[in-house]
């Protein structure tokens, strides 16, 4: 459910998203951030390299947030989309899992993190299993002869299982499962590396289990997919929990 009572579905999804960017927003004029209204301009450092300073900065006129008398007005949750996707370059397909899939080369970080210890990687989603294109890698149709959901659901339980621990939502949403009580969440209202209705989910899972005491699940204003960028107020959250905590025990 939603904070509202209303249940989070499809087709409830974009007014979810769009009351975490109208909040974000709205912090962002409480601590006298300027934001510009419709037909001004965003200015948006371009990620550069890592560890590189930003490569310049993209001019994007605003056509998605309405401001009056110094609060949010209204926001076209459409153009807001398009906005975040147009910033910055997407990554190619398949992103994260494009290991030996239709042509690609190398292997990325997220393919080591599946398989067995007898295997450098495993492909873990649907497509790029399926078109797995590199022999004797042991990942992919090519190799064991399954699609990617007859392999989950028979010889390859154990990749499903470790495909589960990626996600805290199983196990937010599963009867008598032991959680966190304490959570704080962060996502960028510029960060287009991972869907907005991940957070809404996240945020919604986290707000539903009865076992959570404190959860903070925000969305920064104008931040991009980086980190450190709210640690005095992650810090400042973190010293509450641990004062109603108490001594160790």
């Amino acid at each position: 459910k939603r904070e509202d009572g209303s249940a989070l579905t499809a087709a409830t999804m974009p007014a979810a998203i769009t009351a975490m960017v109208r909040d974000a927003a709205e912090a962002a004029l409480a601590r006298g951030d300027k934001l510009p209204n419709l037909g001004e301009d965003f200015e948006i450092a371009r990620r550069g390299p890592p560890g590189a300073a930003p490569a310049g900065v993209n001019r994007i006129k605003n056509g998605w947030l309405a401001l009056e008398g110094g609060h949010v007005k209204s926001i076209d949750y459409a153009a807001y989309l398009t906005f975040v996707a147009g910033n910055q370059t997407l990554k190619g397909v398949p992103s994260f899992d494009a290991t030996a899939s239709t042509g690609n080369q190398g292997v990325s970080g997220e393919n080591t993190l599946f398989g067995s210890a007898k295997l450098e990687y495993s492909n873990f989603s649907a497509y790029p299993w399926d078109n797995n294109d590199k022999p004797g890698d042991g990942s992919g149709k090519d190799d064991t002869g399954l699609a990617f959901a007859a392999y989950t659901a028979g010889p390859g339980a154990e990749l499903a299982k470790q495909i589960k621990l990626t996600s805290p939502i199983p196990y937010l949403t599963a009867k008598g499962s032991t959680v966190a009580p304490n959570w704080y969440v962060r996502h960028g209202t510029l960060d287009r590396d991972t869907s907005f209705a991940i957070q809404a989910t996240l945020k919604s899972a986290i707000q539903n289990n009865p076992a959570v005491k404190d959860s903070n699940v925000k969305l920064a204003w104008g931040q991009g997919h980086a980190g450190n960028y709210d640690v005095q107020e992650a810090y400042a959250w973190l010293a509450g929990v641990l004062q109603k905590a108490g001594a160790p025990r």
